[in-house]
């Protein structure tokens, strides 16, 4: 039985696990989560254990260690240990190009960044070593984020662990509030990414024997990107409500990234665990934007090389999807000034509502051309794009594309509750369960009902659409 975040069994085992949960003596507590963790990690297969188990040994051996060696012993042992992790992490990401045997352990990206920036941690002195293995194990392993991220820093686990081991009571407001974030995770996933990714599946499947046209190839790019959102977004809010139901504060991992107005506030808003973790253990290290212009632009292209490489599964276009995002950051860069300039010529206000529309709408569509390559592969993404500047009707109906009638008018609906949201989180910078909170017991009891059914009656299930299977899980 695999325990999928979207199964039945995983929805109907879940509410048990948390009462024992808060049922169990608090000093007992951490062991009872560590228990649920492997047991969760270990339905998707037993042999991922040991290697979860090996990276938490490393780090933390290696951090007891150099808790008491001198300085120069400290940067040896800790360089060692990171070039270790990353060692294992690319003999499972590449390795199966040598053997097709070599099967990579879910998760496996997600937790070595972790057990990474804790060994950083405490090289660099920001957090105390973990004298029990199994407490680190249980933070490798925390079984909301195990999966797919977010990102978790030791830092922020460790305090919320102690507070949960000490006194940790059933809040009312914080677990329903979870409940809440997790429906709309819920929303996104089966109503919205599902919906969408059965057009992006058949449109960039047949494209090249099927006369789809320009615009409806322009289209499914589009939809493409809502598919990736939804589904990537949908799964953080599932996976951050149900952390927060067992007492744990998982960082938000997106805000509102399509209201950005320019590539570089789309990563302060899209992934932000490992954009954060990229700019921290990557980027800075390097010399940021601290050594000169020139560094500055080599330090972007780099850390967004570096940021490709951890996507690639089965492909090198994911390095260029990361290329194409240093360019744009460094174009965008050099560009500033000029489209100032521009802009003040031609007499547009500076902060008016039609120039950030356009900003919007320019920014969209270059994050949509990248996750073309993303999603296509490199030669695969240039004849698209190629297709895409036809701007012919072609020949394509509804159906050819795979949506039906009812999926024309759910989808665009849909999305419009999604503008609603993200734009007052842009706006507000409150989630979604926060701002239902503040309307009182009646409008929370109401959005619970209202988003239940609407999950219930419009999403996506069965054979032919595979709800337990999340986008992110490749990486």
């Amino acid at each position: 039985m695999t325990l999928e975040l979207t199964s039945t069994e995983f929805i109907l085992l879940l509410p048990p696990v948390v009462f024992l949960y808060y049922l169990i003596p608090n000093k007992s507590r951490q062991y009872f989560l560590l228990l649920i963790n492997l047991l969760f990690y270990a339905s998707f297969g037993y042999r991922y254990i040991p290697v979860i188990m090996a990276e938490a040994f490393i780090a933390w051996a290696v951090t007891y260690i150099i808790a008491g060696k001198g300085a120069g012993g400290r940067k040896a042992l800790t360089a060692t240990a990171v070039v270790v992790l990353i060692a294992i992490l690319g003999f499972f990401k590449f390795g199966d190009r040598l053997s097709g045997s070599i099967i990579a352990p879910l998760g496996i990206s997600f937790y070595t960044l972790q057990a990474i920036s804790y060994i950083i941690d405490v090289y660099r002195g920001d957090v105390f070593p973990e004298n029990n293995p199994l407490i680190l194990l249980t933070y490798l392993s925390f079984f909301p984020t195990i999966t797919s991220g977010p990102i978790y820093r030791y830092k922020d686990f460790i305090i919320e662990n102690k507070r949960n081991n000490s006194g940790l009571k059933p809040e009312y407001d914080r677990m329903i509030n979870g409940m809440v974030y997790m429906l709309y995770g819920y929303f996104l996933k089966l109503v919205i990414a599902s919906r969408a990714g059965t057009a992006v599946d058949k449109v960039f499947g047949d494209y090249q024997t099927v006369n789809y046209g320009g615009v409806v190839l322009a289209v499914v790019a589009c939809l493409y990107s809502v598919q990736i959102y939804t589904d990537f977004a949908g799964y953080s809010a599932i996976v951050i409500g149900i952390a927060q139901i067992v007492g744990y504060k998982v960082p938000e991992n997106f805000l509102s990234p399509y209201m950005s107005m320019s590539i570089k506030e789309f990563w302060g808003r899209w992934h932000i665990s490992l954009s954060s973790w990229l700019k921290d253990y990557i980027y800075i290290p390097l010399g940021g934007n601290r050594k000169g212009k020139f560094r500055k632009y080599l330090n972007i292209l780099v850390t967004f090389i570096i940021s490709g490489i951890w996507h690639t599964v089965n492909g090198w276009h994911y390095i260029v999807w990361g290329l194409i995002h240093g360019v744009y950051q460094i174009v965008g860069n050099i560009t500033s000034p000029y489209r100032r300039i521009i802009i003040r010529k031609i007499g547009m206000a500076e902060d008016g509502i039609i120039r950030n529309m356009l900003k919007r709408a320019v920014t969209f569509g270059l994050v949509t051309v990248a996750w073309v390559f993303f999603r296509n592969g490199t030669v695969g993404s240039v004849r698209y794009l190629m297709s895409i500047c036809s701007l012919d009707v072609g020949n394509a109906g509804v159906a050819d594309i795979g949506l039906t009638a009812l999926d024309c008018i759910v989808l665009p609906l849909a999305l419009i509750i999604v503008l609603i949201v993200d734009y007052i989180q842009y706006r507000t910078t409150l989630r979604f369960d926060e701002v239902v909170s503040l309307r009182g017991t009646v409008t929370r009891c109401a959005v619970i009902v209202s988003i239940s059914l609407v999950i219930l009656i419009f999403g996506l299930y069965g054979d032919q659409h595979d709800a337990g299977y999340f986008i992110y899980r490749d990486f």
